[in-house]
């Protein structure tokens, strides 16, 4: 399913709980995914926003109410989550809507590749004094 249908699908519970009014949706909606666009390093643009993944999330935050949450990586699901590279925070600062930003705490942290039970995994350097529920 493209980003489009999966918009309209769940266009109701978007508008409704106003995550419109927060994410574009429709932002680089014409990008054509490749596998390797998250490794690569060529892609200067952020991913279209999956409303599916979006939603999903959003629901999951509302129905378990948690007190701190912790993600790892920056984009749309940030915006979402704060609703119910330094480099990137930056850009994401800039980009994230004013009324939201009290409740999020951006932290840079350096991420080294390694295994874990034989599997490979990213370790990530700093990570804060938080319990996390989610």
């Amino acid at each position: 399913m493209n980003g489009q249908e999966q918009y309209e699908m769940h266009k109701d519970y978007i508008q409704s709980n106003g995550l419109d009014r927060v994410i574009d949706f429709q932002e680089n909606i014409d990008h054509k995914d490749s596998v390797f666009d998250a490794v690569s390093g060529k892609i200067k643009i952020p991913f279209p926003p999956k409303a599916d993944d979006l939603v999903r999330l959003h629901k999951l935050i509302r129905h378990r109410r948690p007190f701190t949450i912790i993600e790892f990586g920056l984009g749309y699901s940030t915006v979402i989550m704060a609703d119910a590279s330094s480099e990137w925070i930056q850009n994401v600062k800039g980009r994230f809507p004013a009324h939201l930003l009290s409740r999020v705490h951006f932290q840079h942290s350096n991420v080294e590749i390694g295994t874990f039970n034989g599997q490979l995994c990213h370790y990530y350097k700093h990570l804060p004094d938080v319990i996390a529920e989610f």
